[in-house]
């Protein structure tokens, strides 16, 4: 039992060693990195069926350029209250949240920024929420990715003041 103990720790103390002090497989100034002007937006209150937008700046901090996957920004975790009389067909653009990134989203080189624009459209008295997530890979390896993620909320409300677009 000593002798198997000993082997054990005398191997696991040379596994992490080598792990430790051995070359990378993987260069890490390869890997893209991207970064957000801000992680949480509260657009206030805002009056029903008016429409506010909020200005973020998408930044490559990394070493490598980068190009936006699916398109920019994805929208996860939702809560969009659509009044059932606006139709099937209207979507998450006609009722709630929406975002627009800038052309120069597409592909950024390091260093580089781009603006990415949230709209917010309530059309009923109620809050909303969601999270929109942007995906970059390195041009030149898709495989490496970096992801950046905000989450956004308002409160539609009927009447009073809206807050005004920045």
């Amino acid at each position: 039992m000593g002798r198997r103990l000993t082997l054990i720790v005398a191997f696991g103390a040379a596994a992490i060693a080598a792990v430790w002090y051995a070359p990378s497989w993987v260069d890490q100034r390869q890997s893209p990195e991207v970064a957000l002007s801000a992680q949480v937006v509260n657009l206030g209150r805002v009056r029903v069926n008016t429409r506010v937008e909020h200005l973020l700046t998408i930044r490559n901090s990394g070493h490598v350029s980068i190009t936006a996957r699916d398109g920019g920004g994805t929208q996860f975790d939702f809560a969009t209250v659509c009044p059932r009389r606006l139709g099937v067909h209207t979507g998450t653009l006609d009722c709630g949240f929406s975002s627009r990134p800038a052309d120069e989203c597409d592909t950024l080189r390091p260093g580089a920024s781009c603006a990415v624009a949230i709209h917010f459209v309530p059309r009923t008295p109620k809050p909303y929420h969601a999270r929109y997530c942007f995906d970059y890979v390195a041009t030149s390896q898709d495989w490496r990715r970096a992801e950046t993620c905000l989450t956004v909320t308002g409160k539609g409300v009927r009447g009073g003041k809206s807050r005004p677009a920045r």
